[in-house]
């Protein structure tokens, strides 16, 4: 059996295992010997120390007999001491001088001296001190002889241990391992039976891997077949369908080509099989003949689609010229590696003619369908002779759009284009029919508002502004926002001409840009922009004053249940008190605390008032349920979270009285945070609601992503939906989806009986709004809730 080079080389897991416990061993036996060695020598020390103390006993005794000249006895003493002790040497010095010593026959390597001072009584009564020292041999020396054996014996032990273990494991583990490899092996090389498979007869985990190898295995080969069936289905449609298809692999080199990209490329899948797709297939632009680069490096290497749909052509290898709509999509596996591309090729050679001539004679933008430039100077042209004539009210409004360079240059032109398309769509929908839309540039527009006075022109304005902020484009996988500066103009008997009125709105629109974009900037011959400046830095002050005097006061708005009439909770909204004890509207101090950063302070102090409006009814025995509004500069501040569960918590089980609302642009444009936020606030037992939804093209995707509890439709959907079919059909398909998703429906701005009963009959949950109860200062409505509750079902109509 042959082994590839590549493959690593296989060691035995046994000798793994056997290595592992014999060093392990080792270490062990180590640790012992060295234990045992120094009991050893401690031991050896304390027996010296032992035999010093006898001798030194038995010498004294035998020169407490007769002193140390001719002292028999202590010669025999010294004498026998000498046989039992023949590693032992003794000297017995007086005033540093030897006396007497043991025969000289006794060892003369001598390492090891203990001395021993012995105090005895002469005859003549005298009493004398002498030294007695015994040398031993060298401690080292003495210790390696007996270490030597104990060492060897140890050695001897591990061998045996370790020969045991190996032949133990070679038996249990290496011969079904052996066995499994050699069939891994045999599969890999395609080897022997189709079929082959592990020994599965086993009842240990050998065998029990090996069932579950060849389970996997089985469904392995099954999925290829299925796999090769899908491959024959696959190529079968693409040769059948009209559209040119061609596959890449990961680094855009020709895998397939179908009979119709093969027409239109002018090539065949021989020829171009292994090629990069960019030296087959030559885009250009069709209208100034110039050549593009092929993007499907930017589709392979940002993991996105793309589309070519306007004027692009093919350059075949005959110089002919082939129109065709390119779209890309990456080739992305189950774990989201990229395969390869699929480049669909749509022939638009006769609809491209047309429209080449079409636009010849056209009056509109070819891209978004709008009035063009020149079209647009004439619709202002006859609103002025109007105005001259009959003395009628006209307006202009310059749109110039914000970050629109930041799509282009992010995603390409296509995205681009595809962008002022949707935004044309979104405007025509909030425009009447007899406005003029048109584009007048790249990325601006010229709406002219007929029969329309200053007083409602900057309304219409406003809303186009706040509709064009809040609408969100997604291209792939990206999600932008755009916003626009506005230049409003009135169109006057006074004005010269269309230069003049356009040269006007277009100095209104610098303004609004200069003043920090996304804003209305009316244009006045007298305009200040200072004297604006100082008054929006004057509400700032104001805001600032007015949060540390504590002058912003919650009003309070019902929220009624629709089917059986009662009020689920209230909506608590914001009032700033001026000097003189008036209260100011949100829209005139909301947008300067936007602009300056100060909602998260705002949201601070509505969330600490409504705390302690829950801790007041908790303490009296009633159940208060309130809805509170949250901006997006607080879900996006640091440390705001922890405010609110820090208050959450002096709440207690009383937190589920709580319900947060979140406008759809905050949450769309923080998506990951806004979900991450809820989430966190959810564990409390809070709710949440999605405010202003359906303002955005994108709702729906964004909704499942949601976790919230109650999905509050945009007012512009309520306000006239007795009166508008589309109307309704938004709020339908809100409502529907809504509760297949398991949420709830709120519809605000209720203005009439009529718009009530038809979101009844559609089936909407909750409705709020000036019909049922204006806002009220919280102190009149949670005084006595049973009177605001009396009140909401009266004007439903349900008493």
């Amino acid at each position: 059996m042959t082994s590839d080079p590549t493959e690593p080389k296989i060691v035995s897991l046994s000798t793994k295992i056997t290595v592992i416990v014999f060093w392990g061993l080792i270490l062990v036996g180590l640790i012992f010997a060295a234990i045992l060695f120094q009991v050893m020598e401690e031991t050896t020390l304390d027996a010296r120390e032992g035999v010093a103390d006898k001798v030194a006993y038995r010498v004294h005794e035998a020169l407490d007999y007769s002193g140390m000249e001719g002292n028999q006895k202590l010669a025999n003493e010294l004498h026998r001491i000498g046989i039992r002790h023949p590693e032992l040497h003794l000297e017995l010095h007086r005033s540093g001088k030897p006396v007497v010593a043991t025969p000289r026959d006794a060892p003369a390597e001598q390492g090891h001296s203990i001395t021993r001072l012995i105090s005895f009584t002469q005859d003549n009564g005298e009493r004398v001190s002498a030294e007695l020292i015994l040398n031993f041999p060298s401690l080292e020396a003495t210790l390696h002889s007996q270490r030597s054996p104990l060492l060897v014996g140890l050695g001897f032990l591990l061998l045996l241990f370790g020969s045991v273990i190996k032949g133990l494991l070679d038996t249990i583990l290496n011969v079904p391992l052996r066995h499994m490899v050699a069939t891994a092996q045999a599969i890999s090389e395609g080897k022997g039976d189709a079929n082959l498979s592990f020994d599965a007869r086993r009842n240990d985990e050998f065998g029990y891997v090996s069932r579950f190898i060849n389970r996997a295995l089985e469904k392995m080969r099954e999925s290829q077949e299925l796999a090769w069936d899908a491959k024959e289905l696959a190529e079968v449609t693409l040769h059948s369908i009209g559209d040119g298809v061609v596959t890449t692999d990961r680094e855009g080199t020709v895998v397939f080509m179908n009979p119709v990209a093969q027409h239109m490329l002018g090539i065949t899948l021989r020829d171009a099989a292994g090629k990069p797709l960019w030296d087959i297939m030559l885009i250009v632009d069709e209208a100034q003949g110039r050549e593009i680069a092929n993007p499907i490096g930017q589709c392979l290497q940002e993991h996105r689609s793309i589309e070519l749909d306007d004027n692009y052509a093919i350059l075949r290898s005959d110089d002919d010229k082939y129109p065709v709509e390119i779209s890309m999509s990456p080739i992305s596996g189950k774990a989201g590696a990229i395969h390869g591309a699929v480049i669909a090729l749509h022939d638009v050679r006769e609809a491209r003619a047309l429209q080449r001539e079409l636009t010849y004679h056209a009056s509109h933008d070819p891209l978004t369908g709008l009035y063009n430039r020149r079209e647009f100077d004439r619709e202002l042209q006859r609103a002025l002779d109007h105005t001259r004539r009959d003395g009628e009210e006209h307006a202009l409004c310059y749109l110039d759009l914000d970050q629109f360079k930041v799509v282009n240059d992010t995603c390409g032109h296509a995205a681009g284009d595809q962008l002022l398309q949707k935004l044309t769509a979104f405007l025509r929908d909030r425009l009447r029919k007899a406005d003029v839309l048109a584009r007048l540039g790249g990325d601006e527009f010229g709406v002219l508002l007929v029969h329309c006075p200053m007083e409602r022109a900057i309304k219409v304005a406003e809303n186009l502004r706040v509709a064009i902020r809040e609408f969100r484009f997604a291209w792939g996988d990206k999600s932008f926002q755009v916003g626009v500066s506005v230049g409003l103009v009135p169109v006057t008997q006074e004005q010269s001409g269309v230069a003049e009125i356009l040269s006007a709105a277009d100095m209104a629109c610098y303004a609004a840009k200069e003043e920090g974009r996304n804003r209305v900037h009316v244009y006045q011959l007298d305009d200040e922009n200072m004297h604006r400046r100082r008054d929006e830095m004057s509400m700032v002050s104001a805001v600032r004053r007015a949060l540390a005097e504590d002058r912003f006061d919650l009003f309070a708005q019902p929220i009624v249940s629709i089917p059986d009439k009662k009020v689920m909770h209230h909506e608590l909204l914001i009032r700033m008190r001026d000097q003189d004890g008036g209260y100011l509207s949100p829209g005139a101090f909301l947008p300067a605390a936007e602009r300056y950063q100060l909602m998260s302070d705002i949201d601070r102090c509505v969330i600490r008032k409504a705390i302690s409006l829950l801790q007041d009814s908790q303490n009296a025995g009633r159940e208060l349920h309130v809805s509170i509004n949250l901006s997006g500069q607080s879900i996006g501040e640091e440390g705001f979270l922890s405010y609110v569960t820090e208050k959450l918590d002096l709440l207690g089980a009383c937190a589920t009285q709580v319900c947060f609302e979140v406008t759809e642009t905050v949450a769309v444009n923080n998506l990951s945070l806004a979900v991450s936020f809820i989430e966190t606030i959810k564990r409390y037992g809070c709710k949440f609601s999605l405010d202003d939804f359906g303002a955005g093209v994108s709702s729906f995707g964004y909704l499942k992503n949601l976790p919230v509890d109650f999905v509050k439709i945009d007012g512009v959907f309520i306000r006239a939906i007795d009166d508008s079919e589309v109307d309704e059909a938004m709020v339908k398909a809100i409502s529907q989806v809504a509760r297949v998703m398991g949420m709830q429906t709120i519809a605000e701005f209720v203005e009439n009986r009529e718009g009530f009963d038809r979101l009844e009959k559609i089936g909407i949950d909750y409705a709020q709004g000036y019909w049922i109860e204006k806002p009220r200062p919280i102190a009149d409505v949670f005084q006595s809730p049973q009177d605001a509750e009396r009140r909401a079902l009266r004007l439903v109509g349900a008493e």
